[in-house]
């Protein structure tokens, strides 16, 4: 890029998001899940009973809140976080531009659905683009997990990182194409004298899989899912968001391991533990729906679908909150850890509420390019420190072992102090150097490096003890 044109980037940026700063984007941020959970409760199984006037406050918090202020404070913070590592990352620079100019156009259009509510239907092709953009934003990153795996460390985090970016993928990416796939639409009179309602009871009758259906005055239009696709729609939904959660999870999990001289091991396993049983109890009747015999024999109570949306709010809540007690603890990756907590958050809710409400439920749901960007750049800084720690304390190990061989004839106090400062001296440098080429600082302290310096000392020690006393054998 010219200096003009970077000048002109930064003059931009200083424009459209001066005010954004870390403490009000995470209020504004929770905020949103509120309006999110409430969005997606009332648009599956209609949990939360709404009327015409709830929908259109519903509509308006998620336009207002989800696609003005909170899109405008996520997109101005990731902007800053992700400055260095998209100034040495070409993809990511374009990614990062696409889903800025693709959000705030499609802010255009809902506030144009808002006040042309004749056009509600047109709200599927915006979730059409997004679900496609999500999908790419995911596939793309998901690569570039799998090149740090394959061409600089093979780190299983990174090949979990990788799994659970591409599985999320698959998720949005099937839901989506199960509905165009396997969707029908029946319009029909209504009975005389009816309600009008807006219902999603998401059941299974005669007719098929009942999905949606809204009675007006003088017609009634169902969407459902045909008989003989009810298996392969229920199968596309539920496969591809286990796999999703089971990578998530082990992703969360050996993240927290990493780090778990930070956080504490009864914070770790106490986290680890809640998030699993958590899903688990959402999805448990499900799984044990699976071994009822065929799909359409077996239908659930209805209070077992609030267990199941209680279990898979508190899920994705608590992905959220281990991010967030990581990024508190971890300063040079705090920002990517931060934004990664509020994109594993809120992608778990969005991508599930309804498209087929549309308005709020559309609405809510098309905000799923905008989360599935910032937990994939999230996870992608994060990643790129913790395969540059594990590289620098490789480098840390074999310059100690170096360094012994060289100062072996010093006096043994003075060997160790020579090492400890040699070795230090290197690691900042490297430190310093793998910071420059990727734009993502390595998240050790000068502390860390030094107790991992006397580490190895201490096994370069034992390896000598043992070596004398074989060879006085």
């Amino acid at each position: 890029m010219s200096s003009p044109d970077r000048s002109a980037a930064k003059f931009l940026d200083r424009v459209l998001f001066s005010a954004t700063t870390r403490k009000l984007t995470i209020i504004v941020s929770w905020i949103l899940v509120g309006i999110i959970i409430i969005d997606m409760l009332s648009s599956r199984q209609t949990t939360l009973k709404f009327d015409e006037d709830l929908e259109t406050i519903y509509f308006i918090l998620t336009i207002v809140i989800g696609w003005g202020i909170a899109s405008w404070l996520l997109l101005g913070y990731a902007n800053k976080t992700t400055a260095d590592l998209r100034g040495r990352s070409k993809l990511v620079g374009l990614i990062h531009g696409a889903v800025t100019v693709l959000q705030f156009a499609l802010l255009g259009f809902f506030v144009f659905i808002l006040a042309n509510r004749n056009y509600e239907d047109l709200t599927w092709y915006a979730n059409a683009i997004t679900s496609v953009a999500a999908t790419a934003i995911m596939l793309l990153f998901s690569a570039k997990f799998m090149h740090w795996y394959v061409s600089y460390h093979k780190n299983i985090l990174l090949l979990f990182y990788t799994l659970a970016a591409a599985s999320l993928a698959v998720t949005v990416a099937t839901d989506y194409g199960a509905k165009q796939a396997f969707l029908q639409v029946v319009v029909e009179p209504s009975d005389p004298g009816v309600t009008p309602a807006e219902t999603y009871p998401i059941k299974n009758t005669e007719q098929g899989r009942i999905i949606k259906r809204d009675v007006g005055t003088t017609m009634t239009t169902t969407h459902f899912v045909p008989p003989q696709y009810v298996d392969a729609y229920h199968y596309l939904h539920q496969l591809p968001s286990t796999a999703s959660f089971v990578f998530s999870w082990a992703a969360t999990a050996m993240t927290l391991r990493y780090y778990h001289h930070k956080t504490g091991r009864i914070t770790f396993w106490f986290l680890i533990s809640l998030i699993l049983a958590l899903y688990v109890i959402g999805r448990g009747p499900d799984i044990l729906k699976n071994f009822e015999g065929t799909f359409l024999d077996f239908e659930k109570p209805e209070w077992v679908n609030y267990i199941y949306r209680a279990g898979t709010v508190g899920g994705n809540v608590m992905f959220g909150i281990a991010f967030f007690m990581m990024g508190r603890r971890i300063a040079p990756i705090r920002d990517y850890l931060y934004i990664a907590a509020v994109g594993f958050t809120i992608v778990g809710f969005v991508h599930v509420s309804n498209a087929l409400q549309f308005t709020f439920g559309a609405a809510s749901h098309s905000l799923v390019m905008l989360f599935s960007y910032l937990f994939s750049v999230g996870l992608y800084g994060a990643a790129i420190s913790i395969s540059q720690d594990t590289k620098l304390r490789q480098a840390i190990r074999k310059s100690a072992r170096e360094e012994c061989v060289l100062l072996d004839s010093i006096g043994k106090a003075q060997v160790e102090q020579e090492i400890e400062k040699k070795v230090i001296l290197m690691a900042k440098s490297q430190q310093n150097s793998m910071a420059d080429e990727t734009g993502v600082r390595p998240s050790l302290k000068e502390e860390e490096m030094k107790s991992y310096v006397e580490k190895v000392m201490e096994e370069i020690k034992a390896a000598e003890n043992t070596s004398s006393k074989v060879s006085t054998a």
